[in-house]
């Protein structure tokens, strides 16, 4: 299963089961905390992180928000 990851192709073994927004946050040790991901171009929000299952061609965003003075 090929994606896109912040602008970069990423593939999945085909045996694999898809990953969940929620499984990818925490495979790549992201802290949800001021994270926000969008998903094919809408903002999926934290809650539903756990049901919304990756499908190929999908295209993800992780973007985090750092404050400043």
């Amino acid at each position: 299963m090929k994606i896109t990851i912040n602008g970069e192709p990423e593939t999945f073994p085909a045996q694999t089961a898809a990953p969940s927004i929620a499984q990818l946050v925490e495979a790549r040790r992201l802290t949800p905390v001021n994270l926000v991901v969008e998903l094919n171009g809408k903002i999926i929000r934290q809650s539903d992180w756990a049901a919304t299952v990756i499908a190929a061609g999908d295209r993800l965003e992780f973007l985090a928000f750092v404050g400043g003075g």
